[in-house]
């Protein structure tokens, strides 16, 4: 458990504060505006400003079903549909600090349901579409949601799960296409639902929360069996989802298939539910700062998710902290941005109020990533809030369309581009260079971007660089939790060009390095683990007293579990895990995450996991090759892999001098293919499995990885002393929403595969 961090009980590095506070005297920035107690009030205020502007948009779907251009709302438009949303929750009985689930792609919907949570006093819990069969029932319960939003790709799965979430009362659907189920939707019932002991028991009080005299005793017991408890949220009456649906199926044997649809819940549309608002609307209930605003379950990138909970001066104070760090001088007023990350995650939800506060208007993305570029030229946003496998992507579709270009014109970006590196690091700029070489760049991303804010997990300074460089304007590599609902650390205003560190903490926080010896991180030394406290740190765990007491000590700091470094100028590093690699030998920096992005900028690599075992002196990794730069190697080093004869040794191999030469040479290896298979049937073409099983491949990667991980830097620690290749990409169970690893299920699922990593490492090494 974690207890009050003071210097008698171990080491610790001064406390780190925001040097752009506007109030020196006090620690911490709670407020945007003084007038304005909570986000619902600086929204309020935009409303009144900026009430006919344009606010949200999406894609319009054309007759022929295709998508069209952004058709938006405008303030008091959207305004409007959260009362009357708001007006209908209550009217169904709804009351403060009630619970109401939602689940979808990031749309307008989605937003006006967070937004009227805030406005009329319910707790929102937003979850996400790629949640499993056992963890949406699981949240589901024990948030007590009674009512949920969905859309209508997820509705069948919420009509699957409520077998098992007797307290889910009622279902909204909206989205595309809602006419194909709703004509079985029974007549709206609005009457008010029936109240049980537990939708009026207060389980905010059922936590640990330092800034709450309620709670202080709770969770000092022992933890209670985690499996009994995930099975008690997944299960009715000791009964699984399967075993249910297996009951209802036997009894269903010869019955008639075609008789009336039948639903656990009361069933609404939107446009249903927002006329019936209309008509019996309800003034907004004000909210307080320390109100209750959402419970956050985490993604479950470490098992089980933990609901965070959120009040309104986490939002309200991490909002006004990236405000003081200069976005608001970096955006302006009237902002427009491109919204594709998932509301359940923080860092979007974050985006967005920021957008609203100043003016903007939002266009949310279609939901296919690969429209993604598409639907930036479109919508041409000023401000893209982006993770480092999107931006990846968009470095590897820089970097091949430079490729493809003629000599001259390939020349002349990569002059340019060595000029303007060389010029960014002297702090100076290229308006020439700008203008006419790296103009079309910014154009594929609509031509009117101001910044790039990218979180989640880090970006490889090179990357950050090339599209800095590219684009033409900063980005910025902040760090935060979801447990500081976004605070953390951000470059500040104007210097962004910056890389490998996450920049100065942010106002909403107060920072400070505890030492961690066991991992040989002393705080004398300026390393050691990061610790937070402020208006920002969330308030607990939900009904979850005992995770909350590992996670916040007693005088209210936060334990990141990440280790963190500051340099002369406080800026912040973050160099490892505190979860990984605990044996006292691993003194040295090994950040998996590191080492990843330096693979993954390897032309050969299409994803890379790195996997540091405790009790063994070097790391091993799973590397997905990119076939496409594969096959060639494969080609030039291995033709008898694809059927044809290998080169004798000192055969000459290069055939740019003559192309006559070359095909004539292909031709007759494609006939001498052809007799050696008939010769011996069993020598044919490998398929694209079987390449990757080759042992040659092998130590060609790791060899290629490896030179290019020392030349940018990582020491022998950081680098895989061997791998395990795999033909796909790893599939969408293995990726959070974020778009992360997730680690503890790759460890999981390929624990056999790893473990004879290390063993075949540790008899070679006898």
């Amino acid at each position: 458990m974690a207890n009050s961090i003071t210097q008698e009980k171990v080491s610790e590095t001064p406390i780190q504060r925001c040097p752009f506070r506007p109030d020196k005297t006090t620690p911490h920035t709670y407020r945007y505006k003084e007038n304005c107690e909570t986000l619902f009030h600086l929204l309020g205020e935009s409303i009144q400003k900026h009430g006919d502007l344009q606010c949200l948009g999406a894609r319009e779907r054309l007759a022929d079903g295709k998508l069209g251009d952004y058709k938006y709302i405008n303030y008091n438009e959207m305004w409007t549909g959260v009362q009357n949303v708001g007006s209908a929750l209550h009217a169904l009985g709804l009351k403060k600090n009630d619970r109401i689930g939602v689940i979808s792609i990031t749309c307008p919907e989605f937003f006006m349901i967070d937004f009227t949570g805030m406005s009329y006093a319910l707790c929102t819990v937003p979850l996400y579409e790629t949640l499993g069969p056992e963890a949406v029932p699981y949240i589901i319960n024990h948030a007590n949601c009674r009512l949920v939003f969905t859309s209508v790709a997820n509705f069948a799965k919420i009509q699957k799960v409520a077998k098992i979430c007797p307290n889910l009362k009622a279902v909204i659907v909206f989205g595309d296409k809602i006419e194909e189920i709703s004509a079985h939707f029974p007549e709206p019932d609005f009457t008010p639902f029936d109240r049980t002991a537990d939708d009026d028991h207060d389980f905010f009080k059922d936590t640990f929360d330092p800034l709450d005299a309620d709670t202080l005793l709770n969770g000092k017991d022992e933890s209670p069996n985690r499996e009994v408890e995930f099975k008690k949220y997944t299960t009715f009456n000791g009964k699984t989802l399967k075993e249910l649906e297996d009951e209802e199926q036997s009894k269903q044997t010869g019955s008639d298939s075609g008789s009336e649809v039948k639903y656990p819940f009361r069933v609404f549309t939107w446009d249903t539910f927002v006329e019936y608002g209309s008509k019996h609307r309800i003034d907004p209930v004000e909210p307080k700062h320390d109100d209750v605003l959402s419970i956050m379950y985490t993604s479950g990138t470490t098992g089980t998710p933990k609901g965070v909970i959120i009040h309104h001066d986490n939002l309200h104070s991490t909002v006004a902290a990236g405000m003081f760090s200069g976005l608001d001088c970096m955006i302006g007023t009237g902002p427009s941005y491109l919204a594709y990350l998932p509301l359940a995650h923080i860092f979007e939800r974050l985006a967005e109020y920021v957008i609203f506060a100043m003016g903007g208007k939002v266009g949310y993305s279609s939901g296919n990533t690969k429209e993604l570029v598409t639907e930036m030229a479109l919508m041409k946003p000023s401000l893209f809030v982006g993770v480092p496998r999107v931006l990846n992507r968009v470095y590897e579709a820089f970097i091949a369309g430079i490729e493809q270009k003629g000599a001259f014109a390939k020349w002349l970006v990569k002059t340019s581009l060595k000029r303007k590196f060389e010029q960014m690091k002297l702090g100076k700029s290229t308006p020439l260079l700008d203008k006419f070489v790296f103009k079309t760049f910014s154009e594929k991303l609509g031509g009117k971007l101001m910044f790039i804010l990218c979180g989640s997990a880090p970006l490889s300074p090179k990357v950050q660089e090339f599209l800095q460089a590219t684009i033409c304007i900063p980005i910025m590599c902040g760090y935060s939790m979801t447990e500081t609902t976004c605070s953390g650390a951000v470059p500040g205003y104007p210097n962004y060009n910056t890389y490998g560190h996450c920049g100065k903490v942010m106002s909403s926080l107060e920072t400070k390095l505890v030492s961690v010896p066991e991992m040989g991180y002393m705080a004398e030394e300026g390393n050691g683990e990061i610790v937070m406290r402020g208006p920002g740190v969330f308030h607990g765990y939900y009904r979850d007293p005992w995770s909350s007491r590992e996670a916040l000590t007693d005088d209210g700091w936060v334990l990141s579990g990440d280790i963190g470094h500051f340099d002369e100028e406080a800026n912040l590093f973050v160099i490892d895990r505190h979860e990984q690699n605990k044996e006292e030998y691993l003194q040295i920096i090994t950040s998996p995450e590191i080492t990843e992005a330096v693979y993954m900028r390897n032309e050969y690599v299409a994803q890379a996991f790195l996997h540091g075992e405790s009790g063994w002196r070097y790391t091993v990794g799973i590397i997905v090759p990119s076939e496409g730069k594969i096959m060639p190697w494969v080609e030039e080093n291995h033709p008898e892999w694809l059927g044809k004869k290998k080169r004798k040794e000192g055969e000459e191999t290069d055939k740019q001098t003559d192309e006559q030469k070359e095909d004539e040479q292909k031709d007759d290896e494609q006939k001498e293919a052809q007799k050696e298979a008939q010769k011996d049937p069993e020598k044919k073409s490998l398929a694209w499995e079987e390449i990757v099983k080759q042992p040659e491949l092998k130590k060609f990667l790791l060899a290629e990885i490896n030179k290019q991980g020392r030349a940018q830097g990582l020491n022998s620690l950081q680098l895989a002393q061997d791998i395990i290749l795999q033909a796909e990409p790893f599939s969408d169970e293995f990726m959070t929403p974020s778009l992360k690893l997730k680690r503890f299920l790759v460890k999981k699922v390929y624990k056999e595969q790893l473990n004879k990593c290390y063993n075949d490492l540790n008899v070679s090494s006898v």
